[in-house]
């Protein structure tokens, strides 16, 4: 969120939110232990929505940055 903060980009407050909260998924290079914490959370219905939304963000990243 830094770097994302350090833009001047602007998102409405839900995809920031969103942004924020995958901010939980970088802990798991750093903390193994909280991968399993992360599986028992994040089934698959979930993650496939998490994975959609995060594709969405990203083209509109890539077009917002052209």
């Amino acid at each position: 969120m830094v770097l994302f903060r350090q833009t001047k980009l602007k998102f409405p407050e839900d995809d920031i939110a969103f942004l924020m909260d995958m901010n939980t998924f970088q802990l798991e290079g750093r903390y193994p232990d909280y991968q399993r914490k992360i599986y028992k959370i994040y089934k698959s219905e979930k993650t496939q929505k998490i994975i959609s939304r995060c594709r969405k963000l990203k083209y509109i990243l890539q077009k917002k940055l052209q």
